[in-house]
């Protein structure tokens, strides 16, 4: 105040610009104030030279911004699950408001797998089971992270019996004479391992159980038959 009453006169500049003629000034930031500033006050009373005079150095620190995620696949976080010979993309789409390029990594069972913005999780016959798929990023600048884990299940899918072999040929037709027969064999495996059961059928009864069968006739066996085979891997 001034002891004669007189009006004081207020003036307060940022960096030589003036920013209020009251007696307060509210210095603010946002996320693109670093730096350093000047901030003066000048008070007179308006009818001599009494003035008075003050100056304040502001250094305003940089402050990182919270990494922006515009998009996650499959949704953050969370179960999934697909089958052998599937497939997951997993991606983000992100990025820091500050400027600073995102640091990615991707990790399997606690292994690395990929440093871009996406990983693709791929099966094969051999990969039934579960596993943890997490997502790491950062900025590279701070502190400032994020972090994702899935929980992955993959589920078992039988493989086709696979056949080196087969006689007669597959299926068709076949003449002999009776006193001749016919030796019906096949060779094939289970990839998966399971045991491979057999049922050969001579006009629909059971006559073998086991990789082969062999049809034999007598003077009584002119006529026509049917051999059926059904291999399964039980499973």
């Amino acid at each position: 105040y001034d002891p004669d009453g007189n009006p004081l006169v207020y003036n307060w500049q940022l960096d030589g610009a003036s920013f209020s003629t009251t007696d307060s000034y509210n210095f603010t930031t946002d996320y693109s104030s670093a730096g350093s500033y000047v901030v003066t006050l000048n008070v007179t009373d308006n009818f001599t030279d009494n003035t008075i005079n003050y100056t304040w150095s502001v250094t305003v620190n940089d402050v990182d911004q919270n990494i922006v995620i515009s998009e996650i696949l499959p949704s953050a976080g969370g179960n999934v699950t697909i089958n052998e010979l599937e497939s997951i993309a997993f991606s983000i789409d992100a990025y820091d408001p500050d400027g600073n390029p995102l640091v990615y990594n991707w990790q399997l069972d606690g292994a690395s797998v990929s440093t871009t913005d996406y990983y693709n999780f791929t099966t094969d016959y051999s990969s039934a089971g579960s596993y943890v798929v997490t997502l790491n990023v950062t900025d590279n600048f701070t502190d400032n992270t994020i972090n994702y884990t899935w929980s992955v299940t993959v589920n078992d899918v039988d493989q086709n019996i696979v056949i080196s072999e087969i006689l007669p040929s597959a299926g068709g037709n076949v003449t002999i004479n009776e006193l001749e027969s016919i030796a019906f064999s096949i060779d094939a495996y289970d990839p998966d391992g399971n045991t491979l059961v057999y049922n050969w059928q001579l006009d629909g009864t059971s006559v073998s159980t086991t990789d082969s069968y062999n049809f034999t006739t007598d003077y009584s066996s002119a006529g026509s038959y049917v051999v059926t085979l059904n291999v399964t891997d039980n499973f």
